[in-house]
């Protein structure tokens, strides 16, 4: 892996999708990890109601906080 920097850096949807991929969840949750990210959603919302739901919650939330440090190196922003 590069470690150089991006002449361009990512957007923020890219690092959502990228780390979406990483730790293989579904493309269509990025809507939730956004707001989540945008604070319209409590990431303490998302827990597991072990009713054979098809994405872990505790994975949703190790994606999350992986892209908030992400943002916060690559892009400058604070979440």
């Amino acid at each position: 892996m590069d470690d150089s920097p991006r002449l361009i850096p990512k957007t923020r949807k890219e690092l959502i999708l990228e780390n979406l991929d990483w730790f293989a969840l579904p493309v269509r949750i990025s809507e939730l990890v956004e707001n989540v990210l945008d604070g319209k959603i409590r990431e303490q919302s998302l827990v597991c109601c072990h009713s054979a739901c098809d994405v872990c919650n505790s994975t949703i939330r190790s994606c999350i906080r992986k892209i908030q440090r992400e943002l916060e190196e690559e892009l400058g922003q604070s979440i």
